[in-house]
């Protein structure tokens, strides 16, 4: 399924600019992260996270997944009292748990597991998982049961696919499996992960997850946590139109269980990467689905403007497609390898998520120049990703010259941190055939990580070489390229700000990086002009 296009960056040009500094966490260990949000006291903090759960689990608002919404009410439900905290513990509670019998959650079983279910009729023989049921009213699975051993069809079909999901994203990727000691709470054997089926679909949701651990009442002072899986009970079709209902199963199982697999590393992780990650790997495990397609219209393909690491809405989720390109140039572990850099448990460095790919990119290449070139590859992703031809590509800003001596004018961008101007300039048929086209850069200083970057599409349709502007200190930098209209179909330039500083880490105070934290170099202005020679 991967390819590498990393021979296509050409050698030899030199770095643009040194390694933007990262905001320091303080102490190494996860204790580190400070809870709450300093804008308000911890129970404030801990209202607003039982609101937005309501909302969420009740279809009635998109803002964050359940997944999210869950998690984070998980985190401060202990901060929560009286009937505050009832409501809390009913919409964290499992679907067979008694505690969930409310109208509270969109998993709530209306009916007792069904007894195959109850014995363990739904647990793998060949990997620690356990599926659950109930067998009457609206959550149960479809009934039918071809060898009549009281285990439905859709339940098996469910339990291979589980199966499938650990032996790839487990044993042959090599994550951390999930915690699966629940300390206490309902299905607790110490040795399987839970997933419950449940007509969730009505509300939307194809799957979500959610921490179950007495370790968040227990004051634990890291960040790996237990959790268990809810998927829809059918995927039926008229709920999800798009792909079959044995495809919807497969790439959300893949998706939810990667998010149980993060929840061993670090269960407060970015959001951005949390999501952008599970929506990574649905690809990777089930390629044929390509579902996460979907989400790269909300990312940097199509929105460069908007930062790589924003949580806001369905970008949240689009972000994996910086994850292929990394994939893609520099390996499948490269992923994991930032997981591991993330990992809050006690023994792991904690970083948080820019921080973590950094690092682990670094030991290859500069991180700021792959940012950089990142900028090209949203521009013509057919070139440089082995699926790149059903990528969008990113709007651009368009020009077009006529003649000697033509030119664009000072055009100027306002960039955010790690975002992207992506501009094209084209040749007229008047442009003469010895025509050069020299592309002037003012950017910021060198100290806020401005990247530029131009390539030649031919007029044939294919791409040359991906050329670096080298910036001084000032962010000033010119480059000459051909652009005679024979043989040059359009120019990709791409400006951006590449910077991963950040202050006030985990101060919540954004829906960046670092739990939150202030950008260092946003609201840039970044300048070019381009003149025929």
């Amino acid at each position: 399924m991967l390819g590498t296009h990393a021979a296509r960056w050409r050698a030899g040009l030199g770095a643009l600019v040194g390694l933007a500094v990262l905001t320091p966490l303080g102490a190494t260990t996860a204790t580190a992260e400070p809870d709450g949000l300093p804008s308000m006291s911890q129970t404030s903090a801990a209202e607003q996270a039982l609101e937005q759960a309501q909302d969420v689990m009740a279809g009635k608002s998109t803002a964050v997944s359940p997944t999210l919404a869950l998690r984070d009410l998980a985190m401060r439900a202990d901060q929560l009292v009286g009937a505050d905290r009832q409501v809390a513990d009913a919409l964290l509670a499992r679907p067979n748990d008694p505690a969930s019998k409310t109208d509270l959650g969109i998993a709530v079983w209306d009916n007792s597991e069904a007894a195959k279910s109850a014995s363990g009729g739904g647990c793998s023989t060949s990997v620690p998982v356990c599926v659950h049921w109930t067998d009457v009213g609206n959550d149960a699975p479809p009934p039918a049961d071809s060898d009549a051993d009281q285990v439905p069809n859709w339940v098996e079909t469910t339990i291979a696919t589980m199966e499938n999901v650990w032996n790839y994203e487990v044993d042959t990727l090599g994550y951390r499996p999930p915690l699966t000691d629940e300390r206490g709470s309902i299905d607790n054997d110490g040795v399987n992960f839970d997933v419950y089926l449940s007509n969730i679909g009505t509300k939307g949701y194809y799957g979500y997850c959610t921490l179950d651990d007495s370790r968040l009442k227990a004051g634990y002072k890291f960040f790996d946590y237990a959790s268990y899986c809810v998927l829809d009970n059918d995927f039926s079709v008229g709920e999800f139109p798009s792909h079959t209902p044995t495809e919807n199963l497969q790439v959300t199982a893949a998706h939810e269980f990667f998010h149980a697999v993060q929840f061993a590393y670090d269960a407060f992780e970015d959001p951005w990467f949390m999501e952008g990650s599970a929506a990574w790997i649905e690809d990777e495990v089930y390629d044929g689905v390509n579902d996460n397609r979907q989400y790269l219209f909300t990312s940097q393909f199509r929105k460069p403007t908007v930062p790589l690491d924003t949580s806001r809405g369905l970008s949240i989720y689009g972000g994996w497609g910086f994850l292929r390109y990394l994939t893609e140039r520099f390996g499948v572990d490269v992923v994991k390898k930032a997981w591991e850099r993330a990992d809050g448990s006690s023994v792991g460095p904690d970083d948080y998520s820019l921080q973590g790919l950094q690092r682990i990119v670094n030991k290859q290449a500069n991180f700021q120049n792959v940012l950089g070139d990142f900028g090209i590859v949203i521009n013509e992703p057919s070139a440089f990703l082995s699926e790149g031809s059903a990528f969008p590509s990113a709007t651009k800003d368009r020009f077009r010259l006529n003649r000697r001596g033509a030119t664009t004018g000072w055009q100027g961008y306002v960039l955010d941190h790690a975002s992207y101007a992506p501009i094209e300039i084209r040749p007229r048929r008047s442009v003469p055939s010895s025509a050069r086209l020299k592309i002037t850069i003012d950017a910021p200083g060198r100290a806020t990580a401005p990247e530029a970057r131009a390539m030649v599409v031919r007029a044939n349709g294919t791409v040359g070489d991906v050329i670096p502007i080298n910036l001084n200190r000032r962010g000033a930098g010119t480059v000459n390229v051909p652009f005679a209209p024979e043989r040059v179909g359009h120019i990709v330039l791409s400006l951006g700000n590449t910077s991963t500083a950040f202050r006030s880490c985990y101060s919540g105070k954004t829906g960046f990086s670092c739990g939150g934290a202030v950008p260092v170099h946003d609201d840039l202005k970044h300048w070019f002009k381009a003149v025929v020679r």
